[in-house]
């Protein structure tokens, strides 16, 4: 499926003047560990001056979040970031996704996007954005955290203890009341 994706990005960066490198897969999705692939990803970096990496929590894991309230990204995927960013090189992490995972790789890498699933419009509108052509200046509908599944045990804690409650005290208006720091607040 990504590869198909891959070749509309690359088509579309190319008619932004940017010239691609090639693509290796530096994780499997539904796995915790893929360091075999981490080291092949690695080395196509040798001829690049910026490196993408797609990140994400996958269809199966963002509707599983919905009930165990998770957010951290795969091991896999946080160690690929990391092993990108020694490289020295300028490293974009795109999330795709609906969700905003777990923000504590971020420090691993020069920018994020957040990027929804999809095919040839979002290859294209992620080009025009990594070109300049356009200027992504939406904002957050909710908050990235760095322990976001602390936090989130926190809030169910709270709400099985009654004291968590719908109503204007839930989402940034209980992360302001509390003095929650949100690494990307609501509204970034």
């Amino acid at each position: 499926e990504f590869i198909g994706f891959y070749s509309k990005l690359s088509e579309s960066l190319k008619m932004s003047g940017i010239t691609p490198v090639g693509y290796k897969a530096g994780y499997k999705l539904d796995d915790d560990i893929s360091e075999d692939m981490i080291t092949p990803a690695v080395n196509l970096t040798n001829t690049a001056d910026t490196v993408l990496v797609f990140l994400g929590l996958g269809k199966q894991r963002e509707e599983e979040l919905s009930q165990s309230q998770r957010l951290m990204l795969p091991a896999n995927q946080v160690a690929l970031v990391s092993s990108l960013a020694k490289t020295g090189k300028r490293v974009i992490a795109i999330i795709c996704g609906t969700r905003l995972p777990n923000m504590g790789f971020d420090t691993d890498a020069h920018a994020v996007l957040l990027a929804p699933n999809g095919g040839s419009g979002v290859a294209r509108a992620i080009a025009d954005v990594l070109a300049g052509r356009y200027n992504p200046s939406g904002r957050l509908a909710y908050a990235g955290y760095d322990n976001a599944d602390v936090i989130f045990k926190q809030i169910q804690k709270r709400k099985q203890k009654g004291v968590q409650k719908i109503g204007k005290m839930v989402g940034y208006r209980y992360t302001d009341a509390s003095k929650k720091v949100a690494k990307y607040p609501f509204g970034h």
